[in-house]
Order: structure tokens, then sequence, then C-alpha cells
């Protein structure tokens, strides 16, 4: 009970200071993104930010991701969707209209049905790097994603197995609404 207590009082005061940014933000911005070994995307994405205090901020962040493979992928040529929703962490180092910070991100990253490779969510985290400069928003964003693989059957072939990558590294250029410096 007693470290409970230390624990509320630490985050109470953490919270507790005078803030110079605004406590809510919106994020909104878009993405090329590079799958390792696996094809590229295009991405857009949605973000909204809580600061505990100017220097740390939390957010949940959903990224829609059209991933295409090229021809020399199994299934050939095509787009496939792949979502990923994160909660994430963001320190920042500087108080001033330019603001660089490093983060951390974990979540599901969902990918959809193609060419036999079955649906499903996977666990992943994603480190990031940036900076804010007032309202425009730049980071790099990479993906851990376990790969995914697929059994197929041929008739008078037997079976093939083959794993794609799910891991991207996605450059994201955005805006966000709110947020600034309390006036």
């Amino acid at each position: 009970m007693k470290k409970i207590l230390l624990f509320v009082l630490v985050v109470a005061s953490a919270t507790a200071h005078a803030q110079e940014f605004k406590k809510f933000k919106f994020g909104i911005g878009m993405a090329p993104a590079i799958y390792m070994g696996a094809g590229y995307g295009a991405q857009i994405y949605f973000e909204p930010t809580f600061r505990i205090t100017d220097d740390l901020a939390v957010s949940y962040k959903l990224d829609v991701t059209g991933r295409f493979r090229g021809s020399g992928f199994p299934g050939g040529n095509a787009v496939e969707p792949f979502i990923s929703n994160t909660f994430n962490a963001q320190y920042y180092f500087a108080k001033g209209t330019f603001r660089p910070f490093v983060g951390m991100g974990l979540g599901l990253f969902t990918h959809f049905e193609y060419a036999g490779f079955p649906a499903g969510s996977k666990f992943g985290f994603c480190p990031r790097v940036g900076f804010d400069l007032s309202h425009f928003n730049l980071s790099i964003d990479y993906n851990f994603v376990p790969a995914t693989q697929s059994t197929s059957f041929f008739s008078g072939f037997g079976q093939s197995t083959a794993t794609v990558s799910n891991s991207y590294l996605a450059v994201r250029f955005g805006i966000s609404i709110g947020g600034g410096k309390i006036k």
C-alpha cells in the first residue's frame, strides 16, 4: 500500500507543476513505408496525444498502410491493407518551437489475407526519433513486427512454405492540432 501511495504522489507531483504546453494535441499525417525485403507502401496516421508534463507525452497511434508487394513476391502484384494500433511514450529534449524527441510504442500490427497468407495480428514495438517544429511533425519510426508464414498445397507438386517480413520503416510527416504553448 505504501508503494502505491508513493507512486500516486510522484505522478501527482510530476503533473502538478505549471506546464508551458497544452495537455492535448491531435496529430495527423502521412508516410512512405518501406518493408524490409517485402515491398513498400503509403501510410496515413492519426495520433491523439496527452502530455503528462512538458517533457513527457503518451499517445495512441493508428496507422493505416496500403502495402504494395511487387511481382517478385508470393501472389504477384497487389496492395495489402496493414493496420497498426500502438500505445506510445515520447520524451522531449527542449521547450522551444523546435522540440526533438525519442519515443517507443507497443501494440498490435494487423495484416489482412493476401495470396494465401492468413490474416492476423501480431504484437510488435516501434522505437522512434523525430521533432516537432511548431505544429509540424517529422519522425522516423521502425516497426518491429514478426514475419508471416503461409503454406500452400499444389496438386502434384506438394506443399510450399513462404515467409514474408512485416517489419517496416516509416518516415512520418504531419501536423498537430492543439498542443501549442499556453499563452
